[in-house]
């Protein structure tokens, strides 16, 4: 079952000519229209951003990338971890699998080694704004409102339409005060 998976996998990895990732073109035309989409083209836009982020430039980058959110789907989180370790070694500017990787380590409680992948793919994709959201929840995690607050306000500046960012300033907001950002 798994070896007919993957060998279609492979077929569709193959056949798909487009490579992208962050440095895509078609990145800023989407980004731009964000800025002032209505809320159904706003969910369309921000679909399509993450799928040219998860756009490998390379066939075995893309096969192990979408094993291991397969493996991530099905429960087996240290198979995820481990197939994007491997695309990461081998593929270090994917942004995506490096934001992958940290959303997997995060679900397990590992915020260290999580904000470590996080700041990799910011590093690689400063407008990665889901990762802005994730850093947030390690910021939280730590006791760190005001740099929960910094985060989720960065998320927004890219994509005014994060509803569970919107409201996280509000009550983070509410909570820091008149504290210095």
């Amino acid at each position: 079952m798994i070896a007919r998976a993957l060998l279609a996998l492979l077929a569709v990895v193959g056949a798909s000519t487009a490579r992208a990732d962050q440095t895509d073109p078609r990145l800023e035309l989407f980004f731009e229209e964000l800025k002032t989409a209505d809320e159904a083209e706003a969910a369309r836009l921000s679909t399509r951003i993450v799928e040219v982020w998860s756009e490998a430039s390379s066939p075995t980058a893309q096969l192990l990338f979408n094993r291991a959110l397969e493996a991530e789907f099905a429960g087996e989180t240290d198979l995820a971890d481990e197939l994007l370790t491997q695309t990461v070694g081998l593929y270090p500017s994917f942004a995506e699998a490096w934001a992958a990787r940290g959303r997997i380590r995060l679900a397990a409680g590992d915020v260290e080694r999580a904000t470590r992948d996080f700041v990799e793919t910011r590093r690689l994709e400063q407008r990665h704004y889901p990762t802005l959201v994730l850093i947030a929840q390690t910021r939280i995690a730590v006791n760190d409102e005001k740099g929960a607050l910094v985060a989720f306000l960065e998320a927004l500046a890219l994509n005014p339409h994060l509803e569970q960012a919107k409201s996280a300033v509000r009550r983070l907001q509410r909570r820091v005060g008149g504290q210095e950002i």
